[in-house]
C-alpha cells in the first residue's frame, strides 16, 4: 500500500519579508569580503554552506536552503546590474523583483560595496 503522506515536507511559498531581504543582501556582502580575503570556499576558513544554514537558523527557519540560494543567485543578477562583485557559484537568475533591486541599492548606499 502507498503511503499517502510526503516524505518531503513542502514549505509554502511565502513573500520575502523587508527584514530577511536586508539581512541577506548582508550575507552576500559578506561572503563577497570573505571571497576577496580568499577565505570562503572549500577548504577555506568559511563556506557557503556553512554560512546560508546559520543565517536560515537565525533570520528565517522556515525557508529552505533551495529558497535561499535562489534569493542570493537573484542578489547576483542585480550585482551584475550594478556593476557590483558577485560571490562566485551563485550564477545570476534572471527574474528579480523591484523589492530586491531597492534593497540592495539601500544597503550600497548605506554600507558601499566593492565594484567589479
Amino acid at each position: 500500500m502507498r503511503s499517502t503522506h510526503s516524505k518531503t515536507r513542502k514549505l509554502a511559498r511565502t513573500r520575502w519579508t523587508e527584514d530577511e531581504t536586508a539581512s541577506l543582501v548582508a550575507l552576500y556582502d559578506r561572503m563577497i569580503q570573505l571571497q576577496r580575503a580568499d577565505s570562503l570556499g572549500v577548504g577555506k576558513q568559511h563556506n557557503k554552506a556553512k554560512l546560508i544554514r546559520d543565517w536560515i537558523e537565525k533570520h528565517a527557519p522556515g525557508r529552505s536552503k533551495g529558497s535561499v540560494e535562489c534569493k542570493l543567485m537573484n542578489i547576483s543578477a542585480v550585482c551584475l546590474k550594478m556593476d557590483l562583485a558577485v560571490v562566485e557559484g551563485f550564477k545570476a537568475l534572471p527574474n528579480c523583483s523591484r523589492d530586491l533591486n531597492e534593497a540592495v541599492l539601500n544597503y550600497v548606499r548605506k554600507h558601499g560595496w566593492v565594484n567589479n
